[in-house]
């Protein structure tokens, strides 16, 4: 699974589910590090809800390794566990986080 799959994957979701989408309710950027960084801009107030490339004004940032991305949307790495290993960057309140976990498949 490649980082723009799973970024694909998200997508398809809100748009298959607005209520999902107005559930997170927010926009936020997620931050892919790397050589180049990637990021994306996730409008989940647009209806339907918007992804773009590049950063925008966001409330919201997290930033993964491209693996940890991948392992999470997989399955393979516990998000919070990952966060407390300082694997995940939260730029934001943590209940904004919250709202994300859905999306991520948890």
């Amino acid at each position: 699974m490649t980082v723009e799959s799973v970024v694909s994957e998200w997508q398809a979701r809100l748009v298959a589910d607005p209520g999902l989408s107005a559930q997170i309710g927010l926009r936020f950027n997620l931050i892919v590090r790397g050589a180049p960084s990637l990021t994306w801009h996730f409008d989940c107030h647009a209806r339907p809800v918007e992804i773009s490339m590049g950063p925008q004004e966001a409330a919201f940032e997290i930033e993964f390794d491209p693996q940890d991305l991948q392992d999470i949307a997989a399955g393979k790495l516990n998000p919070q566990q990952a966060y407390a290993q300082g694997r995940i960057g939260l730029r934001g309140e943590i209940d904004q986080a919250l709202r994300l976990y859905e999306l991520l498949g948890f």
